[in-house]
């Protein structure tokens, strides 16, 4: 990567930072490594070149948007993320400035609802950069225009429309790494032929999936087309979204529908991902602050008697933890040796029901709560009752 952006006329300095897996630019900016490593890994060894040259050239880009509003209207456009995206992104940056003093990326976007978020960013002719609040102040245009803007050349540079995949069933054909954002688009949306309100699912930037809320067998295909694309480094989310009174809302079918655990299986899977990539910057959060805290990884198996896929975290006696929420917790007494260590599953709810008091929420997004004593003989026992009755 080093040797990349030293061909493409990269002058200054560049340190390597294994332990964050960045390289800290003289300027103060900073490239992680995660997305770009992953989609070299699985590229064969004639795209592994192309994959390096397009990630070294999002940081070749000119540093700074025109100076000149009218220059940079055409080149607005729009971006959708989930929430955690963000947050988690925030973390990251923030703990960067204090240790490098550099200054990071920093977004400029609204909510679109509690999960998904729009941003503002600046479209180059080979990547994408996000903008900063200053940059809007700079053009003295507000928020609320920057996103009127982008979405007009969002609009503008929709042509077409979705290609049919199967009966009542649409994806988006366009493949500019704005297809997520066209969920925005509601008035191309709403001409398609769906039976039912519409429902999308945005896996990947590249991917937006639509099928209607009384179509079973769309809402299937939807969900079988959108769950591969959920382990790229450009994933999105795998929570899916209806189109009622006016507005995007979450959606899950209800459990009597055949596709219930399709959809929660995303659900599952999009949450796992966002806590483990948020694990790893609290992980440094706390290291560099000298505080023993272990950060507890979503985990997920599954339940041999409904073949659900289930979310675990983990509980230890004597380990102060941060615990994100999962569909189980599993308190663990720790053996002579891992064979012998006793293990007790209960469903979050339950768990809370008798130790939320003793549980901190952290202010996250995703939230953790802290965790700093392990559940008396009793409470354990009340716990493992009242887990094999609901069970």
């Amino acid at each position: 990567m080093v040797e990349e952006l030293r061909r493409g006329g990269l002058n200054e300095s560049i340190e390597v930072d294994e332990d964050r897996f960045q390289l800290l630019l003289g300027g103060g900016t900073v490239i992680n490594l995660h997305n770009g490593f992953l989609e070299w890994e699985r590229a064969s060894a004639l795209r592994r070149g192309q994959v390096l040259r397009r990630f070294a050239a999002v940081f070749l880009q000119p540093g700074e948007p025109p100076a000149a509003v009218e220059q940079a209207r055409p080149n607005l456009m729009l971006r959708v993320r989930d929430r955690e995206w963000y947050a988690v992104n925030e973390l990251r940056f923030a703990a960067t400035r204090h240790a490098h003093e550099g200054q990071g990326p920093v977004f400029t976007y609204e909510p679109l609802n509690e999960w998904l978020a729009v941003e503002v960013v600046y479209d180059w002719p080979t990547s994408v950069s996000s903008l900063k609040p200053e940059t809007l102040a700079s053009w003295d245009m507000s928020l609320e225009e920057a996103i009127r803007t982008a979405r007009a050349n969002l609009r503008e540079r929709t042509e077409g429309t979705f290609r049919p995949v199967a009966a009542g069933v649409f994806a988006s054909p366009w493949q500019d790494t704005y297809d997520a954002a066209r969920l925005l688009l509601t008035e191309l949306i709403s001409r398609l032929d769906l039976r039912g309100d519409p429902v999308a699912l945005l896996p990947h930037r590249n991917n937006l999936f639509l099928a209607g809320s009384d179509d079973e067998a769309g809402l299937g295909r939807i969900a079988q087309l959108a769950e591969p694309l959920l382990d790229d480094p450009h994933r999105v989310t795998g929570r899916a979204f209806v189109w009622r009174d006016g507005r995007w809302q979450l959606y899950l079918p209800a459990e009597r529908h055949p596709h219930h655990e399709a959809f929660r299986r995303l659900v599952t899977l999009t949450v796992a991902e966002d806590y483990n990539e948020q694990r790893a910057v609290l992980e440094d959060r706390y290291a560099a602050a000298g505080d023993d805290v272990f950060v507890a990884a979503v985990m997920l198996r599954t339940d041999n008697a409904t073949d659900e896929v289930r979310s675990v975290c983990t509980w230890t006696e004597g380990v102060r933890t941060v615990l994100p929420r999962a569909d189980e917790i599993a308190f663990v007494i720790a053996g002579q040796s891992e064979d012998e260590n006793k293990i007790t599953l209960v469903p979050w709810d339950l768990a809370v029901a008798v130790l939320g008091a003793a549980m901190e929420p952290q202010g996250l997004l995703p939230e953790r709560w802290l965790v700093d004593r392990f559940p008396s003989a009793a409470e354990l026992g009340s716990l493992e009752s009242a887990s094999s009755t609901s069970g």
